[in-house]
């Protein structure tokens, strides 16, 4: 494939309004076209650049990993406003005479 070549994506889902991608999908369509694109292309980047590079046959180096991570921790800035914490306290009770291991050591 020569530098001058172009390669086509189309992507079309449509899941329930009210499924954890229907929300995600209407998060997206929030915003215009080419900014929805660039949040897409973060996230595939983030997730899949590596293993299409060596798919490709082409590893990458490590000033490129490296300049991959910092534009990804730099990205992160805009991931932060969106995140938030739970704390959630949890028990675990175990009823008498069973092992909380599965260890053949303890009697």
């Amino acid at each position: 494939m020569s530098l001058s070549d172009k390669v086509n994506f189309n992507f079309r889902y449509r899941p329930k309004a009210d499924s954890p991608d229907g929300i995600l999908v209407q998060y997206l369509n929030s915003f215009k076209p080419m900014e929805r694109r660039a949040l897409i292309l973060r996230a595939l980047r983030a997730f899949y650049a590596t293993a299409a590079y060596a798919d490709q046959g082409e590893a990458l180096t490590l000033d490129q990993l490296e300049a991959m991570a910092r534009y990804l921790k730099e990205a992160q800035g805009t991931y932060d406003q969106h995140q938030f914490t739970l704390e959630v306290e949890t028990s675990v009770f175990f009823a008498k005479g069973e092992s909380r291991f599965n260890s053949r050591l303890e009697n």
